[in-house]
């Protein structure tokens, strides 16, 4: 199963894969989903390490610097995070860490 993604007003659901093959499909990250300013996760199944990183980039492109709020973040997204030192607080990601630009 590859990426979907649909686009539910101001939601970007995300389903299937998250990984290496599946975000290239995907890249660059369309403009249209840079306005959205919730991304659901409830439907990954499966996320790698370059998976977190779209994920870390669409929020960092979203908006304005608008925190992108993180939704229903599945276990093995979490846990591929805490590996990062990342965690979600009030659904906007944070790390103990600064990461440069």
């Amino acid at each position: 199963m590859s990426l979907s993604v649909a686009r539910e007003g101001e939601t970007l659901a995300l389903s299937g894969q998250l990984n290496q093959t599946s975000v290239m499909a995907h890249w660059p990250i369309p403009e249209s989903w840079l306005s959205c300013q919730r991304l659901s996760l409830a439907q990954v199944e499966e996320v790698d390490s370059a998976g977190l990183a779209f994920l870390i980039e669409l929020t960092r492109l979203s908006e304005a610097g608008r925190a992108l709020a993180w939704q229903h973040c599945p276990k093995p997204l979490a846990k591929l995070m805490a590996l990062y030192d990342l965690q979600l607080e009030d659904e906007r990601l944070n790390s103990h860490t600064d990461i440069e630009e």
